[in-house]
């Protein structure tokens, strides 16, 4: 019997796009092709300033008028936030269902949010993992209602010691909230790492969850 792959809905971040992501996801890709299938997906909402750019920026949510994002700044306003919540919910009913959810910066801040959600039953997933890198606690005070618990769900969490943009501490205080994290550290900064001396890391915890899907679906 031919193992059944595990299926990724990935999330980019703030600024990016599906296919900016994707490219930038490449080298994981390969890494883990006989593992698991990646599946990317935009956010709803486009950046005015990109119109004039060959690839569309995105954003899942903004902090303040004008399509303002700020994630170091407690802010009021959750703009699109809704929409953005909606709009995976579709494509989960969709495309789905996945295996896991994986996230990079404001797209990891999402995914957490989005596990804290399914945790509360207020959001309909088969996710059985999640992947956060340089994810972050949202300081949006409409957000700080879903931290009032702890996600169940396996989870990892790829931190960089030299990430200027989300700063190590804030995606050391998300993992706080998640029960059972383990913790991919490296040496860089605002990225997605793939050298060859996290291969192993990575792939062990791809394993784990291969293990656990068996068992799921046996």
């Amino acid at each position: 019997m031919e193992k059944r792959k595990l299926k990724i809905l990935c999330l980019h971040g703030f600024r990016q796009s599906k296919e900016t992501f994707k490219q930038k996801l490449g080298f994981l890709k390969k890494m883990l092709k006989s593992h698991a299938d990646f599946v990317f997906m935009d956010a709803p909402h486009t950046l005015q300033a990109s119109n004039d750019k060959l690839v569309e920026e995105k954003s899942w949510w903004f902090t303040g008028e004008n399509q303002v994002y700020i994630s170091k700044v407690p802010s009021e306003i959750d703009d699109g936030f809704s929409e953005s919540v909606n709009t995976v919910q579709n494509f989960i009913n969709e495309s789905g269902p996945f295996d896991g959810l994986l996230g990079f910066s404001q797209g990891a801040a999402f995914a957490g949010i989005l596990a804290l959600l399914l945790e509360k039953n207020e959001f309909a997933a088969d996710f059985k993992f999640v992947i956060l890198v340089a994810g972050f606690k949202s300081l949006c005070k409409p957000h700080l209602k879903y931290y009032d618990l702890k996600v169940n769900l396996p989870s990892l969490h790829i931190i960089g010691d030299t990430d200027n943009v989300i700063v190590k501490e804030r995606s050391e205080e998300l993992m706080t909230y998640f029960e059972n994290p383990l913790l991919i550290r490296h040496p860089g900064g605002h990225y997605v790492p793939g050298g060859k001396e996290l291969k192993d890391q990575y792939i062990n915890f791809f394993k784990q969850q291969e293990i656990y899907n068996q068992n799921y679906y046996q």
